[in-house]
């Protein structure tokens, strides 16, 4: 097929997955119209048997290439998701812990301040106690 005198297409067809890629030429030309079937039933045959080897091989190619470039890739996106929510789980863990200390914090401020409160009560109703004497 052509376009403004240029061919379309160049008889490949391209599979890409990632960096990797896997060219696939077009079935040679074998025409059954070449072949008179009922004259010649084993060339006609051949013709076939031609043609759906190599139908098998392209598709064992793309089986490999599935196999390997594609199940990469594919393992690859799980791994970062699994790091993505590896690494979620860790910022939340941080929260969590950041959330906690500083409620410790400001329990340790309360206890201070209620014995400071406490102590100074205290020291004032002994002054008082020793002044009344």
């Amino acid at each position: 097929a052509g376009f403004a005198g240029e061919r379309l297409f160049d008889g490949k067809t391209t599979l890409r997955a990632g960096e990797d890629e896997l060219t696939l030429e077009d079935l040679p030309p074998r025409n059954l119209d070449d072949v008179n079937a009922q004259d010649d039933p084993s060339g006609a045959a051949a013709v076939l048997s031609a043609a759906l080897d190599s139908i098998n091989t392209m598709r064992q190619r793309v089986g490999s290439f599935q196999s390997t470039s594609l199940a990469s890739e594919q393992r690859l996106a799980e791994n970062e998701t699994i790091a993505a929510a590896s690494s979620l789980s860790q910022i939340r863990d941080a929260d969590y812990a950041k959330e906690v200390a500083e409620e410790a914090r400001f329990g340790i401020l309360e206890q201070t301040t209620r014995t400071a409160i406490t102590l100074a009560l205290t020291s004032n109703s002994r002054a008082l106690s020793l002044l009344q004497r």
